[in-house]
């Protein structure tokens, strides 16, 4: 089977979480690339980023200027953008970089502007 990856992609354990042009994520066993093991519709543009952390939560940013928060160890099938634990916003245009060190999540946008967030904090703000 042939998998056109738009918004990057990561190796956790077994699973490989990508990111596509329908703004939708999923998770592939990394042993079958037949039919994918979860999806994660999450933005309303291109997914450019993919990102998942030590604690198993994946964010996933998007052309719309969003980044959403995922619990991967939620057994989910399908998870639909209010399954989300957060949404950060405050880009004026898309995301193409993500990063994390400890709790700070950094993003970096079309908008010549990088964002860093709390990572921990249920409100998402932005630190600068």
């Amino acid at each position: 089977a042939t998998v056109c990856v738009w918004g990057g992609a990561q190796v956790v354990g077994t699973s490989v979480y990508a990111g596509y042009r329908d703004g939708r994520a999923r998770a592939w066993g990394a042993s079958s690339l037949d039919k994918p093991t979860a999806t994660f519709i999450a933005h309303d543009a291109s997914m450019t980023q993919v990102l998942v952390d030590e604690a198993l939560r994946m964010y996933t940013a998007s052309d719309d200027a969003t980044i959403c928060v995922w619990d991967l160890k939620l057994d989910k099938r399908v998870c639909d953008r209010d399954k989300c634990l957060h949404v950060y916003q405050g880009h004026a245009d898309g995301i193409l970089a993500l990063a994390k060190g400890g709790v700070l999540l950094y993003s970096g946008s079309y908008d010549h502007s990088i964002k860093v967030w709390d990572a921990e904090e249920a409100d998402a703000s932005i630190l600068r």
